[in-house]
């Protein structure tokens, strides 16, 4: 059997639990800082990527990164109610997760994406996170010989689940779903940027939508503080 790909970061909490799907490049790592705001308040449960630990392939579609997802949430103890949501690339696995749950007769509470990678405008997400890779490659350079092999290797890793992702980013076509969605953008986004991914989720989505525009001022939203409070304060309100 396939390793879980649901990750506990934050196990405990009163409220409906969290559940955040991987970015483009596989890696959960940029969700602790959230994960260290929502301790007591709710568990935060990440979904890392195949093909990242030594010995896995990378999943090749959408459709099959939710189909296992899917049953990976069911082996878990999150249950059948949490808040779903992704970031960037992960935004596109949550819906498709959203209508998996939909035809077994299940209708979750509103969806958290953040920064949805869809169309041109939110390519930029993952063009940041390519520049992140290219930073951590330069890092490892620095790094002493005993440990830049392993760092090297999991690198590698990370570079080959983002090209597979890519791909799959690429020819993917959102379904239509019926869920209700809160989608945070940058308080910047341009008017013809916002205006393509209104006209694509208005396409795809039977439910109501509420577009939550929030200051970023660092490159990554998780690195941001007031950007990290405004998403922390958005999951925290939703039952």
């Amino acid at each position: 059997m396939n390793r879980n790909s649901v990750v506990a970061m934050s196990p405990d909490g009163d409220g409906c639990p969290v559940v955040l799907v991987h970015a483009l490049a596989g890696s959960i790592m940029f969700y602790r800082s959230l994960a260290k705001k929502l301790v007591g308040q709710r568990a935060l449960f990440a979904i890392e990527a195949s093909g990242l630990r030594i010995g896995e392939t990378p999943l090749c579609s959408v459709q099959e990164m939710a189909l296992r997802y899917h049953a990976d949430i069911r082996r878990s103890p999150i249950g059948d109610k949490f808040v779903l949501g992704g970031f960037c690339f992960g935004c596109l696995v949550a819906l498709e997760l959203a209508a998996i749950y939909q035809m077994n007769g299940i209708l979750l509470p509103p969806l958290v994406l953040i920064f949805p990678s869809l169309g041109r405008s939110f390519m930029t997400c993952d063009e940041q996170e390519f520049f992140s890779l290219e930073s951590a490659r330069r890092a490892i350079d620095r790094l002493p010989e005993n440990r830049r092999f392993s760092a090297l290797a999991f690198f590698d890793r990370l570079r080959d689940v983002y090209a597979v992702h890519a791909r799959a980013m690429k020819s993917h076509t959102l379904k239509r779903v019926k869920c209700d969605v809160r989608i945070i953008i940058p308080r910047d986004l341009p008017d013809e940027d916002f205006y393509m991914m209104r006209r694509q989720f208005d396409a795809a989505i039977f439910g109501s939508i509420e577009y939550v525009k929030i200051d970023v001022e660092k490159n990554s939203a998780f690195e941001d503080e007031v950007a990290l409070e405004s998403i922390f304060q958005i999951l925290k309100s939703i039952d």
